[in-house]
């Protein structure tokens, strides 16, 4: 608590993953091994922001389709984020897993959350309470969990080569979220949870930097790989045609 500058509780009575069904819990966002990850742990439904904010609600298998895709999905008002926890209150599906960033970091930054993500939710502490779970991935070896660039299938091979992987998670239960929000603004309870999630990651920073940049970015980096590729065909070609030349 001294780390995220919050008030500790008077007594310990939280455990890691404690989450209620119904209750949202905010998450960094990485790759699809955090779908894995907190889906082995908490067995929840999976919320992304779509392009314009607004939620949108994803089983195990679409959560990893959607962790994986390179860019955000339409807009969609099938249901806003009170009414799926509702949802999962009723239903018996467990937490709501929640990743506000949107698109996928190397776990050094917290990406801006879009407002339209918490349309019609009254405060974080209600319907179920809020809590907060940041993932904290190995960073040695030659290729880490992180999935920034490069297709699902690269990013899954690519981890397969390494022999093991290590997570570290840093939990911070509804009761402690409670207290911190307590008499705020739902505006101004965001503006805290979303730094305190940053300081929940080791060497993370905020940025104003939100999901529609990912897309600019990705869009940049396949440009400069296919530009790249065609340097290097532009070079290979001339001494090709030298060998077949001499050996003419």
């Amino acid at each position: 608590h001294r780390r995220l500058k919050l008030m500790p509780p008077k007594v310990s009575r939280s455990i890691c993953f404690d989450a209620p069904r119904g209750a949202l819990v905010l998450a960094n966002m990485q790759g699809l091994t955090d779908v894995l990850y907190l889906g082995m742990k908490l067995c929840p439904v999976f919320v992304f922001p779509a392009a314009d904010g607004s939620p949108i609600a994803y089983s195990l298998l679409g959560a990893l389709a959607r962790a994986a895709a390179e860019r955000l999905p339409p807009p969609s008002a099938t249901q806003t984020l009170p009414e799926i926890l509702q949802a999962a209150h009723a239903g018996w599906k467990g937490p709501v897993v929640m990743f506000p960033e949107g698109a996928r970091t190397n776990g050094s930054a917290i990406l801006a959350w879009k407002p339209g993500s918490f349309k019609g939710l009254e405060a974080m502490d209600k319907p179920y309470g809020t809590a907060l779970v940041a993932l904290e991935y190995s960073k040695g070896g030659a290729y880490t969990p992180h999935h920034t660039v490069g297709s699902a299938l690269q990013h899954v091979l690519h981890l397969s080569f390494q022999p093991f992987h290590t997570v570290r998670t840093s939990w911070l239960p509804a009761s402690d979220v409670a207290v911190a929000v307590k008499g705020k603004a739902l505006s101004d309870s965001l503006t805290l949870l979303h730094t305190v999630l940053s300081r929940m990651v080791p060497g993370a920073v905020e940025v104003e930097v939100n999901a529609d940049k990912h897309k600019d970015f990705m869009e940049f980096w396949e440009a400069s790989q296919r530009k790249g590729y065609t340097k290097a065909a532009a070079k290979s070609a001339p001494s090709k045609a030298s060998k077949a030349a001499k050996v003419s």
